[in-house]
């Protein structure tokens, strides 16, 4: 009887852990990366009108009508131009060093769980705003649990919590 035991529960630790790679990479399907002949010529065309000098452009395709353009922009800071119907916005990652100590005190007084895993200003219809994700980790393999987005003004005050930035 107790030989039965250990293979039931062999069994059900293969089946949980055949479970948890397949919701991953279902999660992980979300963004795809795509060849530039790939994405609209549109959105190449104003890609290279906002940022004519970048190289070794990344696409990512967040959505059907929502791409990004990842590349390294001035001073070799990771930037992204999110091309969408709507228009362009272009995100400067900030280094961890350089988080402005308000938007990080803001984060552990109200989100004390959370962690800031991107901070970024974000510059769209002639205006610039902090863009901080926050990620809760948490489970068996510390995987984030919850993902949010915090938009600060370019002051350090807090504006709103939106679920996805696009």
């Amino acid at each position: 009887m107790n030989k039965y035991k250990r293979l039931d529960m062999k069994r059900v630790l293969f089946m949980a852990a055949v479970l948890l790679v397949a919701q991953s990479s279902v999660m992980a399907q979300k963004a795809k990366v795509v060849k530039e002949q790939d994405v609209p010529s549109q959105y190449v065309t104003d890609l290279q009108r906002v940022a004519p000098k970048a190289e070794d452009v990344t696409w990512t395709m967040l959505d059907s009508l929502v791409y990004d353009a990842t590349f390294l922009g001035n001073n070799n800071n990771k930037t992204s131009v999110r091309l969408k119907r709507t228009g362009v916005e272009t995100r400067t990652f900030v280094p961890s060093a350089y988080y402005p100590r308000a938007i990080r005190d803001t984060v552990e007084r109200h989100y004390p769980k959370f962690k800031i895993t991107d901070l970024c200003v974000v510059e769209a219809r002639g205006k610039r705003t902090y863009e901080a994700r926050i990620a809760k980790r948490g489970g068996l393999f510390r995987r984030e649990k919850a993902v949010r987005y915090l938009n600060f003004e370019i002051s350090y005050k807090f504006i709103d919590e939106v679920e996805q930035p696009f």
